[in-house]
């Protein structure tokens, strides 16, 4: 189980930092049977392409059968063409391993976070639970006490606590599947999470973007694809280029005329025409064209995902700093303070300034969620959520991550 902590009132026994780097530890090696087979298995083109053994008869006398071996050759171009290729397959099942150890760790970022959000606003929505039940209570006085009351106020009362009621079945639902889905053990998990990132230090590392140095891990696994079909056009270039095709060896009896007049050694050259494997050449050259653009469109959609995401994060956070500046003003907890020392005010009336000082820190961490959900898909988008640089975004501090051994 995971419970949050203050940090006084229970034993911390996790942090995201900690929580991640053993994430990070984890690695599903989902490619590894792939590596492994590229690694140990002779993926060289070999020298010799085929070997054929031919027989013909001479006038269906046994004395004149003639017996040929024909080797066919891959020329030195070929090979060395097909030996980049190999390299480069290696190189692009390691980005694929690395993708994908990424996006789990993407995946249990993003599950701490939602744990996080939805554990705080179940907190928020049990303390208005509460007051809603209190304003029941002193409603339900009021009316055995035959004092004027309004049925729409009664009416609306009830429904609010409906509705928070579900609202908190479904927290309640979402946070118990995090809390199963995130937790290393069947241990109660206790994490702590009071200091998790504000808005000012999102707006700090996104405003330094610029500079930092990134591995688009992405965009690193379609220049693979590109790289790949360079590769194959270069082979197909090498085939139909090749000189030698293939040696041979015949041996024709001729009535015992002597080994030298009955052995004879040919060899076959390829004359270079443009025309030579063009189709296959064509094929290829197209291919490489396709990945080139895809690699393109790639890196302009991220461009304008991130623009986009850029937006929406500096209207969220404009919004988060006005209603924090609102909320640390304090004016609703100083006025409900002055009516409790007058005794002035209406106990329902209390009751109503304490439901809106809720509402304040709900609206506002929600709004701290939507800027942390822009925040977090630019990461996203920017491959900066991943162990090489072990970077917990989720605290204030940014503290490194390790892989535990």
């Amino acid at each position: 189980m995971l419970a949050i902590t203050d940090g006084v009132t229970a034993q911390e026994r996790w942090t995201t930092t900690e929580l991640l780097g053993l994430m990070a530890s984890d690695s599903a090696d989902i490619y590894a049977a792939q590596l492994r087979f590229l690694n140990e298995e002779n993926q060289n083109l070999p020298w010799a392409r085929k070997l054929e053994f031919r027989t013909e008869t001479d006038e269906f006398e046994a004395g004149r059968q003639e017996y040929s071996m024909r080797l066919s050759v891959n020329g030195r171009r070929m090979r060395e063409a097909q030996d980049r290729i190999n390299e480069q397959r290696r190189a692009d099942y390691q980005l694929r391993e690395r993708e994908l150890a990424d996006e789990r760790l993407t995946d249990y970022f993003s599950g701490l976070a939602d744990w996080y959000y939805a554990s705080e606003n179940l907190r928020l929505l049990n303390t208005r639970d509460s007051i809603l039940r209190d304003q029941q209570i002193v409603l339900d006085r009021m009316i055995a006490a035959g004092e004027s009351t309004d049925v729409e106020d009664v009416l609306q009362l009830r429904r609010s606590i409906q509705r928070l009621e579900l609202s908190r079945i479904r927290l309640e639902q979402r946070v118990s599947s995090l809390t199963e889905a995130l937790s290393p053990s069947n241990d109660r998990l206790q994490l702590s999470t009071r200091n998790w990132i504000s808005v000012g230090t999102m707006q700090r590392i996104l405003n330094a973007l610029d500079s930092i140095n990134k591995n688009n891990i992405a965009a690193d696994r379609q220049l693979s694809d590109v790289r790949l079909a360079e590769m194959e056009v270069e082979l197909e270039e090498s085939e139909g280029k090749q000189l030698l095709d293939f040696l041979s060896l015949k041996y024709a009896g001729r009535n015992n005329l002597g080994l030298a007049r009955e052995f004879s050694v040919g060899a076959s050259f390829n004359i270079p025409l443009r025309s030579n494997n063009r189709i296959n050449r064509n094929e290829a050259a197209l291919e490489l064209l396709d990945e080139q653009v895809r690699f393109e469109r790639l890196l302009a959609e991220t461009k304008r995902e991130t623009t986009l995401r850029l937006a929406d994060f500096r209207a969220n956070a404009t919004e988060y700093f006005a209603l924090e500046s609102i909320v640390a003003e304090g004016q609703l907890e100083a006025l409900l303070e002055r009516y409790l020392r007058d005794g002035t005010a209406e106990p329902m009336e209390l009751l109503e300034i304490k439901a809106y000082i809720i509402r304040q820190q709900i609206d506002l961490l929600e709004l701290h969620e939507a800027v942390f959900s822009d925040f977090f898909g630019i990461l996203r988008l920017q491959n900066l959520i991943s162990a090489d640089y072990g970077i917990d975004f989720l605290s204030d501090d940014l503290p490194r991550f390790n892989a535990f051994d």
